[in-house]
This record gives structure tokens, C-alpha cells and sequence, in this order.
């Protein structure tokens, strides 16, 4: 299979949807529109003296506050390490002693091509919270025991929160 013309129908300040045209290998083609999105992100599985580091923010897609991970988009000339630093700090004002890496995937290949990179954090030096410009972030400090609780009853829906946890649980226990 290939991809045989590419057309941009949409070009806004975070994404783009793109048209493809697809060849399968008897010949025949298909159209998908997909969403580039123009970059990546990091995320952080911040863990702090028994508790999961969250933050709470308005998602407009939802139109409504959900719980995760801090994330972000990597700027330009940032590696996924650096960016994962920067959120976490600008977020919460924990500042992580040690980053470690887990695994990069892409959270929905059908549609984006977005790419995120998870890391681990549990040691921290205390500095101050510096949002970006427009964002309302609140971050809460939630027991281990109480997160795979809501984990678990299903109140925890933001994916790569889900994947950070699962890993953890995982690799750690509960």
C-alpha cells in the first residue's frame, strides 16, 4: 500500500486535516482525511511520597474538566525530555530530579499523527507553578490506593493517563 496524493483541506493554528489518497496493493484507492497535528508531546507519570501528581483542567472536546497527567506539546528545538520538564513544572511546580523514559506510541494512529513520549518521575524539588497563557490548571496530589480506585471504576477517561497508570501498575504493583 502507498499513499498517492496528499491535499491539505484545513490549515489552523495547532492542526491540520489533510486528505490522502490511498493505493491498496490490487490497485484500487481510498480517500482518508487525517488530522496532522504538526508535532508531539510529552507526558509525565509524576509519583510523590505515595501519591499520583494529577492536573485538572478544562478540556473544550469534552466540555469538561477531566483528571491527568501532565503533558504538553514539544516547541520547537526541545527534546521530548526537555518538554516533559517544562510541563510538569509549569503545571504543578514540582520540578523532577530525574526523568526516566517508558515508551513513545501514538495515541490514535487511525486519524493523527501525534506522537507521545512517557516518563517517569519520583523525586522532585518544589519550584513555582508558571501556566501558559489562557490555561486554568489545578494540580492535586491523589493516593496511590485512590487513583487505581478511579482507575479502575472508570473515572480516570483521559488515555494517556490510562497508559501512564497501567504502565505503572505494571512495573510497580499497587
Amino acid at each position: 500500500m502507498k499513499v498517492l496524493r496528499r491535499k491539505t483541506v484545513f490549515k489552523g493554528k495547532l492542526l491540520s486535516i489533510v486528505e490522502k489518497e490511498v493505493e491498496n496493493t490490487d490497485g484500487s484507492t481510498w480517500v482518508r482525511e487525517v488530522v496532522t497535528y504538526g508535532g508531539n508531546a510529552s507526558v509525565v507519570v509524576p509519583f510523590y511520597e505515595g501519591n499520583f501528581i494529577f492536573v485538572k483542567q478544562f478540556r473544550p472536546t469534552l466540555e469538561d474538566f477531566i483528571l491527568e497527567f501532565p503533558a504538553g506539546r514539544i516547541e520547537d528545538k526541545e527534546s521530548p525530555i526537555e518538554c516533559a520538564r517544562r510541563e510538569l513544572e509549569e503545571e504543578t511546580g514540582f520540578i523532577p530530579k530525574n526523568l526516566t523514559f517508558v515508551y513513545e506510541f501514538y495515541p490514535s494512529p487511525g486519524f493523527v499523527d501525534e506522537k507521545l513520549y512517557l516518563f517517569y518521575a519520583d523525586s522532585f524539588e518544589i519550584g513555582l507553578i508558571n501556566l501558559d497563557e489562557g490555561e486554568e490548571v489545578n494540580y492535586l496530589l491523589v493516593p496511590k490506593s485512590e487513583t487505581f480506585n478511579l482507575l479502575d471504576k472508570g473515572k480516570i477517561i483521559d488515555g494517556k493517563t490510562i497508559v501512564g497508570l497501567l504502565w505503572f501498575r505494571n512495573k510497580f504493583g499497587e
